[in-house]
């Protein structure tokens, strides 16, 4: 069932809510279904992305791996991996990113929370903001 501030305001006008109980009862609601999983354009946009990236990759290296042979195609993903490297430190730099400590943990894994699907975007909506923590597996 979905229920929306319409539904809220209708009760209030039945006489079975006041207007405070109203406004508590769904900021308690919107508070529970903050972190709800739900399909948006940015999960969408994201990985179509990620789809187009992984095809060229996978076509490209096929192509390559004819041409330059196993060193070549090594050479190239160690390319690959410092730009890679060389856009992290640039991005964190750039928009003062917090560095996380490495876990003393060797089982413990790093988890990406992503903020969720907020329609009011700010300057800079092209980046996706993520928190990163670490947990324990």
């Amino acid at each position: 069932m979905k229920l929306s501030r319409n539904h809220l305001i209708e009760a209030e006008k039945k006489g079975l809510l006041t207007e405070h109980q109203a406004e508590q009862l769904w900021q308690f609601l919107s508070e529970r279904t903050k972190d709800n999983p739900r399909l948006c354009l940015a999960h969408v946009l994201y990985y179509v992305g990620g789809l187009i990236a992984i095809s060229a990759m996978s076509l490209f290296m096929t192509l390559r791996w004819e041409r330059f042979g196993g060193i070549g195609v090594f050479l190239i993903a160690l390319a690959y991996g410092g730009v890679g490297l060389w856009l992290t430190e640039f991005f964190l730099t750039k928009y003062h990113l917090a560095r996380s400590q490495a876990p003393a943990d060797p089982h413990s894994r790093v988890s990406l929370d992503f903020d969720g699907c907020n329609p009011a975007f700010d300057s800079r909506s092209f980046i996706i903001s993520m928190n990163m923590q670490l947990m324990k597996s």
